[in-house]
């Protein structure tokens, strides 16, 4: 009898600490509430008053603004924002929530372990919002959108297909990892992503090949595929891959196309002007440029880096096994100036600007200087006498053509400029209709100014005689007839004078 009185005596102590929690605070509930418990629950939360609770299923309530919402587990609400273990809003699903709030177009949440909206999955984010279909958080673990993670988010912004970043440790998409995120935006596409970034921004890429890609944004984009070989199109900006032996990079004011080879970085690049190609070797005497200028076509460029390489169509070709350029169209081909067999300063010059020619270069053991520079014109049949219409005379040949006389022309508007140093110009021009080699020198300049020529052997496809080029000292021999440009204070100028 005395053990029935203390259990009954229990019972109304609980009894009374509910009632006496109860007050100004609103209802706390310790144990599941019944379905009388969930109308007072309902009625509290309809007029903002505070509640406390354990719900062991799902169960959906009424907010104020007359929207339902869906809440499991503990449960606190202070009268404006709910605590919860768990909460199903709208499309959201949120575990871990601390401060759910409804918004006029959405909702916010100070912090949650998880929360799912539209396809989007945020780990431990904090500051979340949700309005007009955007998705923001302050900062997060780690955020999940069309099967592209993204870890240690902060600044992130949602929407569509799409999403930016402040920052973010790594965002990877299949098979494609960017590092060291910094103020860029993403859109994701099955078989390919693009990002856009800020001036300054870098953008570290771990390719689908494999390939270690750098893009410095200058307000513009990169999209690459999850291919093998991997694409990359660039706007406004610069794409670099480095190797052991050389860095190579492409400087795109408008856009470029490039592949890049899994084993061999670069390939073939289809750059629309303004843009440049850019070789650093190790060695500084081997680096080059190829720049297609403003008033340019698309130009196709392709590296030959091995035997095993094959390319088919392009406008200009760099054969690295060869030591090989050959270059159509418009553009120019850049060398640092030399003194003493080095370079003589950190800016490179146009050694040779096309306009409309073709060209080939040969270059000699080092890669360093050019030894034979060959000229031709953009259209091998393009010729008025059938005395030149020889179909055997192509690039792939060494045989010299026919001395071209006055009367015999080739057809082409075009301009092939090349710079062997800083001293002279040899001008290939097209003047009323007949092909000039033309020479113009800089007198002004003294010995000690004089950079080294680069070039030993200059030779065009319709013009018999080669230019022979000997520390700045140019020769023509035809037949009889022999022309010397002389260098300043050359002791040869001396003997002719007196």
């Amino acid at each position: 009898m005395k053990r029935e009185v203390c259990v009954v005596l229990v019972t109304l102590a609980v009894i009374s600490l509910v009632y006496a929690a109860e007050g100004d605070t609103g209802i706390v509930f310790t144990e599941s509430p019944s379905q009388t418990d969930l109308e007072e629950i309902q009625s509290k939360i309809s007029n903002g008053q505070p509640v406390s609770t354990t719900i062991e299923k799902p169960t959906t309530f009424n907010l104020p603004s007359g929207k339902s919402v869906t809440v499991n587990g503990k449960v606190d609400f202070d009268g404006s924002e709910i605590t919860a273990d768990s909460i199903q809003f709208g499309t959201a699903t949120i575990d871990g929530v601390k401060g759910f709030k409804e918004t006029v177009t959405g909702y916010e949440v100070n912090s949650a372990s998880t929360l799912s909206e539209s396809g989007n999955v945020i780990t431990n984010g904090i500051g979340i919002r949700f309005a007009d279909g955007i998705l923001t958080a302050d900062s997060a673990d780690s955020f999940l959108k069309a099967n592209s993670l993204s870890s240690n988010v902060d600044g992130l912004s949602s929407s569509g297909s799409s999403f930016s970043v402040v920052s973010a440790d790594s965002i990877l998409s299949g098979c494609i990892n960017i590092r060291d995120v910094k103020d860029s935006s993403f859109t994701l596409f099955n078989d390919a992503v693009e990002v856009k970034a800020g001036r300054g921004v870098f953008v570290n890429v771990n390719d689908c090949s494999e390939n270690d890609v750098t893009f410095e944004s200058n307000d513009g984009k990169v999209l690459l595929n999850k291919q093998i070989p991997t694409t990359y199109n660039i706007e406004h900006g610069t794409l670099t891959f480095s190797s052991d032996q050389y860095e190579e990079r492409i400087d795109a004011n408008n856009s470029a196309i490039i592949e890049l080879d899994p084993s061999f970085g670069f390939s073939c690049m289809q750059i629309t002007p303004l843009g440049t190609y850019w070789y650093n070797d190790n060695e500084l005497e081997k680096d080059f440029g190829i720049n297609i200028p403003q008033d340019a076509e698309t130009f196709k460029l392709c590296l030959k880096k091995s035997p095993i390489q094959e390319f088919s169509e392009y406008d200009g070709l760099v054969n690295f096994i060869k030591g090989k350029v050959e270059l159509t169209k418009t553009v120019n081909y850049l060398k640092y100036p030399f003194k003493n067999s080095l370079p003589s300063s950190l800016l490179m010059d146009n050694l040779f600007e096309n306009h409309n020619f073709n060209a080939k270069f040969f270059l000699d053991n080092e890669f360093n200087f050019i030894a034979l520079i060959e000229i031709g014109n953009n259209q091998e049949n393009n010729i008025i006498h059938d005395n030149l219409n020889n179909k055997n005379n192509n690039w792939d040949n060494n045989e010299n053509i026919n001395n071209v006389g006055s009367n015999d022309v080739l057809s082409v508007n075009g301009v092939a400029l090349t710079k062997p140093s800083n001293y002279y110009e040899i001008k290939e021009k097209t003047i009323n209709n007949e092909i000039h080699r033309l020479i113009k020198i800089n007198y002004k300049l003294n010995n000690n100014e004089l950079t080294q020529n680069r070039i030993k052997e200059y030779k065009t496809k319709y013009f018999f005689p080669i230019l022979n080029i000997n520390n700045n000292v140019a020769t023509q021999i035809s037949n009889e007839n022999k022309i010397e440009v002389l260098t300043p204070n050359n002791a040869r100028i001396s003997q002719i004078v007196n």
